[in-house]
């Protein structure tokens, strides 16, 4: 009897796997980013799975960056390597690609995530014990290279604008510093403007003015007419008259020192 169970369960096996390799009989669903959910007949409800069972789902998300990830919670039948009832999950579209795990016993704590877009999920039972089965929650998620991609887009972008904005603003800084423009010193008379003017590498040379020294005049003597008048009429001069007053002169006015008026004179 048990060389007959070890038999058929074998050639079950090989049946599962050869028809595993297509998806002509599988239910093909499509993962969003809302959980959806699959599960044996009357799981919720505590119901047994059925016995030589065998049932196939191919799992493809709607977002081609995008990965398939699965939460199961399952009671099947428990043996050793999960020969007789178990839940196959395998990473890509049919049961050749690389296994991502064959689970049985109860438990509720499994999370398998593929590493592309599909993901292909085998059920199968034997005849000797039923269990209530599983319940698989699937959605898809961005992988974790498409997040950093970009994140890597964004800074980026976020780089070349931040640094057009510093290259406009150092031109800005340059193109101010190389205009020429005249300063003048603070309490400076009689002198020319001092310019900046830049030297090479934007490093800036003062050039002193030309100081002008103030206008000079010329002394000049300029002798009072009523002295001279007087001197003429008496061949000298009176008591208290000055007969030479000085004078500054400059190219635009002439400064007399002027006499007293004719009545503060007396003849002596």
């Amino acid at each position: 009897m048990a060389i007959r169970d070890g038999t058929m369960a074998v050639l079950k096996y090989l049946f599962f796997v050869m028809a595993g390799l297509t998806c002509l009989e599988c239910k093909k669903l499509t993962a969003t980013d809302t959980s959806q959910t699959i599960e044996t007949h009357g799981y919720s409800f505590g119901l047994q799975y059925s016995r030589f069972m065998y049932e196939t789902w191919s799992i493809e998300t709607l977002d081609s960056s995008a990965v398939v990830e699965v939460e199961i919670d399952m009671d099947i039948e428990p043996s050793l390597g999960c020969w007789y009832d178990s839940l196959q999950i395998f990473d890509g579209s049919n049961s050749g690609e690389d296994s991502l795990g064959t689970f049985c016993g109860t438990s509720s704590d499994n999370t398998v995530t593929s590493s592309g877009r599909e993901m292909y999920v085998v059920f199968q039972s034997d005849g000797s014990l039923q269990m209530r089965g599983f319940k698989l929650i699937y959605k898809q998620v961005k992988q974790k290279y498409a997040i950093w991609m970009t994140v890597g887009i964004v800074l980026a972008v976020f780089t070349t604008i931040l640094s057009v904005c510093l290259i406009l603003f150092l031109c800005g800084v340059c193109k101010s510093k190389n205009e020429v423009s005249p300063i003048s010193l603070n309490n400076a008379q009689h002198q020319q403007p001092v310019w900046m003017i830049p030297r090479p590498h934007n490093h800036l040379q003062v050039v002193p003015g030309q100081f002008v020294p103030p206008p000079t005049y010329q002394d000049v003597t300029y002798q009072n007419q009523q002295a001279m008048e007087m001197q003429d009429m008496n061949r000298r001069i009176l008591q208290g008259t000055a007969d030479i007053a000085m004078a500054r002169a400059s190219p635009d006015n002439i400064m007399v020192d002027s006499l007293p008026p004719s009545q503060y004179y007396e003849k002596t």
